[in-house]
């Protein structure tokens, strides 16, 4: 009483308090109002777990947000080199596209929430320039244990999640969707004039080997990398 929340949180058994609380009663206490006494009490801490789910959710909706914007970005790039083949360009992107998207999703996080103790300022160059000293290698964690979990692991392991269901589920939605499509401008009168057209229009779309190869790699790689890290 009379304390601020950031100092109430340093208090160890204020924290151990409320965590009897949340393993009592379930994860339902979190949710506002906070009208019982043990809520009132915990506010602060229940608050501070809200928030870091909250950053945790946005970090991994952000991480495959990217890789949908990297997936376009590189095929435009792709396109631009003018290769001889189908198989050439298929192999260009394939190997670009696995490479954005796994440093995206699994070293980025790594880098910046790791805590060099200073070495990057040693190296030539890059020791230089204050803005990469800054952000990279000054966070809060120079060993995986169970913070490091809560704040990389469990967004990391997010991500990857979202990953699997953006990379299977949408292709899956729209065969049914475009089927319906048809089948309602079918019912309106609109047909094709040509047999090609009505053939068009019942094939399925190509399988984009070289986005799907990409895609399933930077999952399986990710999960190794982090495979001994994860509980």
């Amino acid at each position: 009483r009379g304390m601020a929340d950031a100092d109430i949180l340093k208090i160890v058994e204020y924290a151990c308090y409320c965590d009897q609380q949340v393993a009592w009663q379930g994860l339902s206490i979190l949710a506002p109002p906070y009208e019982s006494a043990s809520q009132k009490v915990c506010e602060p801490y229940f608050n501070r777990i809200l928030k870091d789910y909250a950053l945790l959710a946005v970090s991994a909706i952000g991480v495959v947000v990217v890789n949908f914007l990297l997936k376009l970005t590189m095929s435009i790039l792709v396109n631009l080199e003018r290769h001889a083949s189908r198989t050439e360009s298929n192999a260009s992107l394939m190997t670009k596209l696995f490479w954005a998207q796994f440093v995206n999703t699994a070293i980025i996080v790594l880098v910046v929430k790791a805590y060099l103790h200073g070495a990057l300022k040693e190296v030539p160059v890059i020791g230089s320039i204050d803005l990469v000293t800054k952000y990279v290698g000054a966070g809060q964690h120079d060993d995986i244990n169970g913070k490091w979990f809560v704040s990389v692991g469990a967004s990391t392991a997010l991500a990857i999640l979202l990953n699997v269901f953006s990379t299977a589920v949408p292709p899956t939605i729209m065969v049914y969707v475009r089927r319906l499509i048809i089948r309602f401008l079918f019912c309106l009168g609109m047909k094709p004039a040509t047999q090609e057209l009505l053939n068009q229009q019942f094939e399925e779309a190509d399988f984009n080997l070289a986005l799907r190869f990409s895609q399933v790699m930077n999952i399986v790689v990710t999960v190794i990398c982090y495979s001994g890290g994860f509980p």
